[in-house]
């Protein structure tokens, strides 16, 4: 299937990235901005939980254990 010379491009954020985060299994195009501070995987913005007490960024796994 080819897209059609007359239709606009998608702009690049409605596009899928290369990056994709363990968790939600979206993608995205920019690398991932936070990592987990116990296992350091790649966290999104919308999966990554900071901890109130001591104000680190872990996963959602590492959330559990802690």
């Amino acid at each position: 299937m080819t897209q059609d010379a007359t239709a606009p491009a998608l702009p690049w954020w409605l596009q899928a990235g290369d990056e994709e985060c363990p968790f939600c299994l979206r993608r995205y195009h920019v690398e991932a901005g936070y990592y987990c501070m116990h296992c350091d995987q790649p966290i999104c913005p919308f999966c990554v939980v900071e901890l109130r007490e001591s104000r680190e960024t872990v996963c959602p796994d590492c959330r559990e254990e802690v």
